[in-house]
C-alpha cells in the first residue's frame, strides 16, 4: 500500500496564536481578546473610498501577516501603538496578503494601516498574542513512498530540507531521490531534479545552502554516492561520486551522510558505507571528505586508506580552522577505534588529536557516535 506523503509547511518563522480577525458584527466598536481560542476581535477604521478590507492579522517572529479580502495595489503599510512611534514599511505590489516585518512587544495593542497606490487607506486594530502563531500556509506534494517495517527503524522512510539563509527558498530530498528547490513566500516549486532514478532506497541524505544562498550541495546515498553542487537555476556545477572509493552493490550502498560548510565556502563531508556481515561482524567503510567552492578536492581523511568503521556526521568550526567527525560501528573494527572523536586540521585535513568514549561494559564492548560531533558557533569548543 502505497502512502501518500505532504509537507504541511508552517510558514512565516512559524506563527502561534495571535491571528486577528476582523469583527463580522457591523456595531462591533471594540477590541477584546479571546485567550481560550487564540483570536482577538477587532476594530476596522477605513476610509469608505479605500476598497481595501483587512481580513486579518497574524502575527510572526518577524513581524505579521496581513491578509486582505481581495488583491489590492498596497503602496506602504503603517505600523504603530501607544508605546511606539509609527513604524512605515514600503510594499509597491499588489496582492492579496502583505508581510510587514516589524519588532513587536506581547499582548499590545497595535494599529495596521494600508495605503493603496493612489492614496486611500484602510486600518484595523488588533492584540499581539504572548507568543508567534501557526499557520499552515500551503502543502507540497511528494512522491508515494513504500513504508519500510516498523519493527525496525533504520527501514523507515528518510528525507530531508533546508531553508535558505535569506529564507527565500527552501529544499525538499526525498527517499525517492527527488531533489525539489521551493519559493518559500508562494509554496511554488521553482525546480525539480529526479537525482537517482530506478534504485529502490537510494535517497537524498543531506543539504546545505552555500554562506550566500547563492548554491546548493547535496548528498545522496547511492551506488554512486554522488555530492552535488547546484545554483538556483538547477544548474549542475559540479560533482564528485565516493562510490569507487568506498565500493558498492544494490544491497549496501555507499552514503554522502553528512555536509557542513564554513564561512568560506569550503565543504566538509562524512562518508560511509554498511557493508553488511562478514563472518559474525558487521562491517563498515569510511571516509572524510573536503572540497573547495568549485569542487577541487583539498584534501581526504583517511589520505591512503580507508577506514574500517562508519562515519556519519561531521562539523566545522565557521573560519575552517578545524573540523570534527565521530566513528561509529555494531562491533569492534580491527584497525579504527569505534566511538572516537577525530579533530583534523581543517585546511590540511590532518589529524591534530583524537579520544575514544569507553563503552559501557558489561552491556556492550563497543561505543557508537551517530548523530554529533557538534561544534559550538564561536568555534571554541
Amino acid at each position: 500500500m502505497k502512502w501518500k506523503f505532504l509537507i504541511g509547511l508552517l510558514i512565516l518563522a512559524l506563527m502561534t496564536t495571535g491571528c486577528a480577525e476582523k469583527s463580522q458584527e457591523s456595531g462591533d466598536n471594540g477590541i477584546s481578546q479571546d485567550s481560550a481560542s487564540g483570536m482577538q476581535g477587532t476594530k476596522e477604521i477605513s476610509n469608505s473610498e479605500a476598497g481595501v478590507t483587512i481580513d486579518s492579522v497574524v502575527f510572526s517572529r518577524t513581524g505579521a501577516l496581513i491578509t486582505l479580502k481581495e488583491e489590492a495595489n498596497i503602496s506602504q503599510v503603517r505600523i504603530s501603538s501607544a508605546n511606539s512611534s509609527t513604524d512605515t514599511v514600503d510594499i509597491g505590489k499588489t496582492d492579496d496578503q502583505v508581510i510587514a516585518a516589524f519588532d513587536w512587544d506581547p499582548e499590545t495593542q497595535y494599529k495596521f494601516e494600508l495605503i493603496t497606490g493612489s492614496g486611500v487607506s484602510s486600518a484595523l486594530e488588533a492584540y499581539a498574542p504572548e507568543k508567534p502563531a501557526l499557520k499552515e500556509e500551503y502543502t507540497v506534494e511528494l512522491e508515494d513512498v513504500t513504508p519500510g517495517s516498523i519493527e525496525k527503524t533504520s527501514e523507515n522512510i528518510k528525507g530531508v530540507t533546508k531553508f535558505s539563509p535569506d529564507s527565500k527558498y527552501f529544499a525538499i530530498g526525498t527517499h525517492g531521490g527527488s531533489l525539489k528547490l521551493i519559493e518559500l513566500a508562494t509554496g511554488e516549486k521553482v525546480w525539480e531534479k529526479q537525482l537517482v532514478k530506478g534504485i529502490a532506497d537510494a535517497r537524498i541524505t543531506d543539504i546545505e545552502f552555500s554562506e550566500d544562498g547563492k548554491r546548493l550541495i547535496v548528498g545522496e546515498e547511492s551506488p554512486d554516492a554522488f555530492i552535488y553542487c547546484f545554483d538556483l537555476n538547477g544548474t549542475e556545477i559540479w560533482k564528485f561520486g565516493a562510490g569507487t572509493e568506498l565500493g558498492s552493490d544494490l544491497d549496501h550502498m555507499p552514503s554522502m551522510k553528512k555536509i557542513k560548510l564554513d564561512s568560506k565556502g569550503n565543504i566538509y563531508v562524512a562518508s560511509s558505507r554498511g557493508c553488511g556481515y562478514i563472518g559474525e561482524k558487521y562491517k563498515y567503510l569510511g571516509r572524510v571528505y573536503s572540497f573547495d567552492p568549485k569542487g577541487n578536492m583539498r584534501w581526504k581523511f583517511p589520505e591512503s586508506e580507508l577506514m574500517d568503521i562508519g562515519v556519519t556526521w561531521i562539523d566545522t568550526t565557521p573560519d575552517g580552522r578545524y573540523s570534527v567527525f565521530g566513528t561509529t560501528s555494531f562491533t569492534k573494527a580491527e584497525n579504527w577505534k569505534d566511538g572516537a572523536v577525530h579533530v583534523l586540521n581543517g585546511n590540511t585535513g590532518i589529524e591534530d588529536w583524537n579520544y575514544s568514549l569507553p563503552p559501557l561494559e558489561p552491556f556492550f564492548d563497543y561505543s557508537a557516535i551517530w548523530y554529533s560531533t557538534q561544534i559550538t558557533p564561536e568555534g571554541k569548543n
